[in-house]
Order: structure tokens, then C-alpha cells, then sequence
């Protein structure tokens, strides 16, 4: 079920579903794939994330230590935000 009741969008149904990639943009940071900074790109076009592109770019570091966690979603630090 879709739509403004349940929370769920089609856009952000089809984003997870099909990880759409709009950019041939070169990642910015060496440890971010490109294919990971194009679903980023494409991600920053729907409404609440339109500042993760800058904000994964200004805190490389931090997004970096947490890329690099075998359990992100579950972590101290994804508890208390990156920044």
C-alpha cells in the first residue's frame, strides 16, 4: 500500500527497489564508489535528503568510520548521528 496514509512514497518504492543512478558524476571522496555517489546523487532529489551529497562530502571522515563498520544500521554511532 502507497501513498500520503501509510508514509510510503512511489519515488522512494522505486528508488529501493531499483536504485536508479542518474549521475556519471566521479565520487568525490576515493573511498566511495562511483555507483554509490551516483545512488547519492539521485537520492539528495527527494524530499528529506537533499543535503546528504554535502553532508557526506563536508564529513568524509565520519562517513568514512562508518562506511567502514560491519554493522552500521546497528552502531553506537548511528545511534547517536554522525555529526
Amino acid at each position: 500500500m502507497m501513498g500520503d496514509e501509510t508514509g510510503y512514497s512511489i519515488e522512494g518504492m522505486n528508488f529501493m527497489v531499483r536504485g536508479p543512478k542518474k549521475s556519471d558524476e566521479e565520487s568525490p571522496l576515493e573511498w566511495l564508489p562511483d555507483t554509490s555517489w551516483a545512488m547519492c546523487r539521485t537520492l539528495s532529489e527527494m524530499e528529506g535528503f537533499e543535503t546528504l551529497c554535502g553532508d557526506i562530502e563536508e564529513n568524509g571522515p565520519r562517513f568514512l568510520e562508518w562506511f567502514n563498520l560491519s554493522d552500521p544500521e546497528v552502531s553506537e554511532r548511528s545511534e547517536r548521528a554522525l555529526w
